[in-house]
């Protein structure tokens, strides 16, 4: 896919492919492998009287390996996720290594809690660009990527019910030390913390569904930058927790 961004004077394409097999109606191993990668100009500007690109040069992956197993309308799994975004790096100038997300961001992508997003906004000093964003864990976190994984389990029954449960653990993917030269001389924590999901999910009919899912996510010190935390003063620390709901018609 080419984007033409005008606004910022880029045009920069990803591409990428996916390799799997995964289905719910045999007893077999599944999996799933997509890389995408970034190129071209991510943006251009008149800067020192010549035009000064910045190469974009993202690049993300998500993986899913599993074992099904099949009895008559029963189907249970228990597999592994992973999820990774990389991050802009601060040491360079003439390109992003952050990866651009070409679309916005797809529920449960990395949980049922949507903690966190997969990718990096184009500009950061840009409105539009903010503005929804979800920035949690500060500089660090908007351009340092994502690195998550996860271990769960799905089952559905009688082609009804649904339920399942999975263990997140998040990330960041780049260091970005000096963020934070003026705090600390030492590097971050990059653990953004862990989640535990659970859902449940029911077909009504073929074109009304119900899901529901409680999230609790407890934060890292790299959410709370509780270890560049001067001695003796107290960080919040707190799970939180996110319930959520929906009903899904079909036309």
């Amino acid at each position: 896919m080419n984007v033409n961004d005008r606004g910022m004077g880029g045009r920069w394409q990803t591409w990428g492919g996916r390799y799997s097999r995964d289905n719910m109606d045999k007893s077999q191993l599944v999996w799933n492998i997509e890389i995408a990668l970034q190129s071209g100009d991510m943006s251009s500007s008149f800067v020192t009287g010549a035009m000064d690109n910045v190469k974009a040069s993202g690049k993300a992956s998500e993986g899913m390996i599993g074992w099904n197993w099949h009895k008559d309308k029963a189907n249970h799994r228990v597999y592994g996720k992973y999820e990774y975004a990389s991050g802009d790096k601060n040491d360079t100038t003439d390109k992003n290594e952050g990866f651009m997300p070409l679309f916005g961001e797809q529920h449960n992508r990395t949980g049922h809690g949507d903690w966190f997003h997969v990718g990096t906004p184009e500009d950061l000093t840009r409105t539009e660009d903010i503005l929804g964003w979800n920035s949690v864990g500060g500089g660090l976190f908007d351009a340092g990527g994502l690195m998550a994984w996860a271990v769960g389990y799905q089952g559905t029954f009688s082609e009804k019910h649904q339920v399942g449960v999975e263990y997140w653990d998040y990330s960041v993917a780049e260091d970005n030390k000096d963020y934070y030269n003026s705090i600390a001389a030492t590097t971050p924590d990059k653990h953004l913390g862990s989640a535990v999901d659970l859902w449940y999910g029911f077909d009504f009919t073929k074109n009304v569904t119900f899901e529901a899912s409680l999230s609790q996510l407890k934060p890292g010190d790299g959410l709370t930058h509780k270890d560049l935390a001067p001695p003796g003063v107290s960080v919040p620390d707190d799970p939180v927790t996110r319930l959520y709901g929906q009903v899904r018609l079909r036309f």
